[in-house]
């Protein structure tokens, strides 16, 4: 993980995974954390696990919040804003709620 990059400019928002190709989302988090700007980014957890402590995990370690696998883009517009603070320019009630089929890989 490239450290330099986060310090020099912060994201406003991390969506992150729980199954990653070298790292999980749990200690990626943790690492995250711990960095300089790291207590400033938003940071969604986000699993398609069924088990209740994934949730409990990501919180834990920092992650302001966590939605499950597969989610409404309505779920994860909702968690943006709260992790953010970003306002949109329409409700949710107005969008599609269609499932993100293509973030469940």
């Amino acid at each position: 993980m490239n450290y330099i990059h986060f310090n020099d400019s912060c994201p406003m928002l991390f969506l992150m995974d729980l199954v990653m190709p070298t790292i999980n989302g749990i200690d990626a988090t943790t690492k995250i954390r711990r960095l300089k700007n790291g207590k400033k980014v938003g940071i969604i957890g986000i699993s398609a696990s069924a088990f209740s402590e994934e949730k409990e995990l990501f919180i834990d370690c920092g992650a302001n919040s966590f939605i499950k696998k597969p989610f409404k883009l309505s779920e994860l517009l909702h968690e943006i804003q709260v992790c953010t603070g970003v306002e949109y320019d329409y409700s949710f009630e107005n969008l599609l709620d269609n499932e993100v089929a293509d973030l469940q890989t």
